[in-house]
């Protein structure tokens, strides 16, 4: 995991304005929130579903 916080900082250096989902099974929600991920999805399906909700808003 300690490569995922390296991959997070260094992804907020260079694009400040993107957002930082994390998932998968070793994955938690305080994972995600200790190394500074905008948001955590528990697998691929729920992260998909998540994207084509914003997608679809009128």
């Amino acid at each position: 995991m300690v490569a995922m916080a390296a991959s997070v900082r260094e992804i907020r250096e260079r694009y400040q304005d993107m957002k930082i989902f994390i998932g998968g099974a070793p994955v938690t929600h305080e994972l995600c929130k200790r190394i500074g991920a905008d948001g955590y999805f528990a697998n691929p399906t729920d992260f998909t579903r998540h994207l084509r909700s914003l997608v679809s808003r009128p």
